[in-house]
């Protein structure tokens, strides 16, 4: 199976199977689209949650909103049933806790909304905290393997998996 990674502000649909992977999700989310039929299926890594946070607004996959309607555009492109597709997050965490980060929340807030807006199923989520996470996503399943850090002292990391 392809493996591939998922920059910050970027997505990738698949049609065959494919291992989708983003590592180093704080405040952003991984948005996760796919059809259990068609077996289509894609990630988008977002970093903001619309183009109001942002100067430079030209890639749709920056931003919650935009990514999520460009996921269903493009798994439906790729052979998806758009009333079939099922949704997953993961991310939205608020890692400096010393000071106030509405981020995090304001992207949860905002893919959710937009999931709900374009009638999109949520079936899952590993959201908030404080915590790091990276995620694997197997588009011809749709099961996604959450790594959430536990622990980081003596520069020992140490993870907990969540299976989504």
């Amino acid at each position: 199976m392809e493996e591939i990674e998922v920059p910050i502000a970027d997505a990738v649909v698949r049609e065959k199977p494919a291992l989708l992977v983003c590592h180093g999700i704080g405040s952003c989310l991984a948005i996760m689209l796919y059809d259990p039929r068609s077996r289509v299926g894609g990630l988008a890594h977002v970093l903001l949650p619309d183009e109001s946070f942002s100067r430079m607004k030209e890639n749709p996959k920056k931003f919650a909103d935009s990514a999520i309607c460009w996921l269903i555009e493009e798994t439906v492109n790729q052979g998806a049933n758009r009333k079939a597709l099922k949704a997953k997050i993961a991310g939205g965490a608020s890692l400096f806790t010393s000071i106030k980060d509405p981020i995090g929340k304001e992207n949860l807030i905002r893919a959710k909304d937009t999931l709900a807006k374009e009638r999109v199923v949520l079936v899952a989520e590993e959201v908030g905290g404080t915590r790091g996470r990276s995620v694997m996503f197997e588009t011809a399943t749709g099961i996604t393997r959450v790594k959430k850090l536990k622990s980081a002292g003596n520069l020992k990391y140490s993870w907990e998996e969540i299976i989504l």
